[in-house]
């Protein structure tokens, strides 16, 4: 009698339990995961739904756009194309444009455009890492004052220039990592990025001499950037950027700050 009990029981297990296991709603996300939910409604384009065992009554919510497709408890199936969505108005490329070098530089003398400064930057599609490169290209005349001509010291309590100057050409290619708010669309908001980049271009260098006479030569140079900015969003294709870059190598010789503006394509 014993053993026979024992196989009612094992019965029940077998019959009862997986129907209360698999007797939900599936959800398949577009990352790959699926979801086991119970769906309460669909509606303007969001799941409402509660998790199974859940008897507080709490209430999540899904976007249809991160999901592929579901499969109700009864066996009916929906198939989400994400027809409305128009990825083209997503931006996730910027040029800029930095008002400080390009047009905030009045000295040794007037210029419209001093140095141009100018960027690029593309977010990948986590919202989270962007790639960028930036060109600098100076004007102005190494005859134009000592103040523009680099003394070869690579420590900040040797020389430290609160600009890139004294360069002739400077190349910037590097990372972006945004910390905080992931989304692309960030009107009204602001949004901070820190990163670092490999400074290639070439400086105006000063060779102190005796006999013969000082001079000023062109030479190459790399070194290593960090920075730290924060873009704010005037709208969804215009910002306002504001950092500043420091130079790692060599150590705090160039710390630029940045004001400028980015447009989103």
């Amino acid at each position: 009698m014993k053993y026979i009990q024992y196989l009612k029981i094992a019965i029940v297990i077998a019959v009862f339990i997986p129907e209360t296991s698999y007797c939900q709603d599936l959800v398949y996300k577009s990352d790959g995961n699926v979801l086991n939910i119970n769906i309460i409604s669909i509606k303007d384009g969001t799941i409402i739904y509660n998790l199974p065992g859940n008897t507080s009554g709490k209430r999540f919510y899904l976007s249809t756009t991160l999901i592929d497709s579901l499969k109700y408890r009864d066996g009916r199936s929906m198939v989400f194309t994400h027809e409305d969505l128009k990825p083209a108005m997503v931006r996730r490329n910027y040029i800029g444009i930095d008002l400080v070098e390009t047009f905030l530089k009045f000295y040794p003398d007037f210029h419209l455009v001093n140095n141009p400064h100018i960027s690029y930057e593309h977010i990948f599609k986590s919202g989270k890492i962007g790639f960028s490169v930036e060109f600098l290209l100076s004007l102005n005349s190494p005859k134009d004052g000592l103040w523009m001509k680099w003394g070869g010291n690579w420590t900040f309590w040797e020389e430290m220039y609160l600009s890139y100057e004294p360069f002739k050409f400077l190349t910037k290619v590097g990372f972006n990592t945004y910390p905080f708010n992931y989304s692309l669309i960030r009107t009204g908001r602001v949004r901070f990025c820190t990163g670092g980049s490999l400074l290639l271009g070439s400086v105006y260098k000063y060779y102190y001499n005796y006999n013969p006479p000082d001079e000023v030569r062109e030479v190459f140079m790399a070194g290593l950037v960090w920075n730290i900015d924060a873009k704010i969003y005037l709208s969804d294709a215009l910002q306002i950027k504001i950092g500043l870059d420091a130079s790692v190598i060599p150590l705090l010789v160039f710390c630029s700050p940045e004001l400028g503006i980015t447009l989103g394509f």
